[in-house]
């Protein structure tokens, strides 16, 4: 699922590039951060305003905009000692890092019996916000039907095609997007607070 988002996401980042590149005078594709022609946000649809937590912004510094994380190692930030406690269970064995170039950073956290030949494992990434607020526009009226608060400006918890693993995406305009993977909704919640507040630091 990863490798087929992420090639979504390289294919509109390419448009959007292209569509930055100089048209010559009188052009009038759109600049790379504009949503013109993009699908309304979930905001946008209820005619509303959003109710969910506004973040607090990190540096800035990014090529977007936001933090700047070309170097982040999501492992560090959010150690796995503080999400085996947030979760009360005990750590299978230690968490690897799992990052995918200079845009998108992630760590795969191990959890259960030390002994047991099976674990849980989770997935944590945190990404620059352009890729997940593109990969929030594409999401079907589905998905976007368990909206949460409390992460950012625009969350959404995912139960993926097989109903086996959940996915947890939110959006943290100007700062980060984040995107966390498992196979219980509750603990793919409660690892994405115990981030924010990481990232609050």
């Amino acid at each position: 699922m990863r490798a087929t988002r992420q090639m979504v996401i390289l294919g509109i980042v390419a448009a959007l590039l292209a569509a930055c590149a100089p048209g010559g005078a009188g052009s009038t594709q759109p600049a790379a951060g504009s949503t013109q022609g993009l699908p309304p946000t979930s905001a946008d649809q209820s005619g509303g305003s959003a109710t969910q937590a506004a973040p607090t912004l990190g540096p800035a510094g990014g090529s977007s905009g936001g933090r700047d994380i070309s170097s982040l190692d999501v492992c560090a930030l959010l150690k796995q000692e503080d999400v085996a406690g947030a979760l009360q269970t005990q750590i299978a064995r230690p968490a690897d890092r799992t990052d995918m170039g200079k845009t998108t950073h992630g760590c795969t956290y191990y959890f259960g019996s030390p002994n047991s030949a099976t674990n849980d494992s989770y997935i944590v990434y945190v990404e620059e916000p352009s890729l997940t607020d593109a990969q929030i526009q594409m999401l079907t009226p589905e998905e976007m039907s368990h909206p949460v608060s409390g992460y950012g400006d625009v969350g959404y918890l995912i139960t993926e095609m097989d109903g086996s693993q959940f996915r947890l995406e939110f959006l943290r305009k100007g700062d980060v997007g984040v995107e966390i993977i498992g196979s219980k909704a509750d603990w793919v919640q409660t690892i994405g607070h115990v981030l924010v507040t990481k990232l609050a630091q």
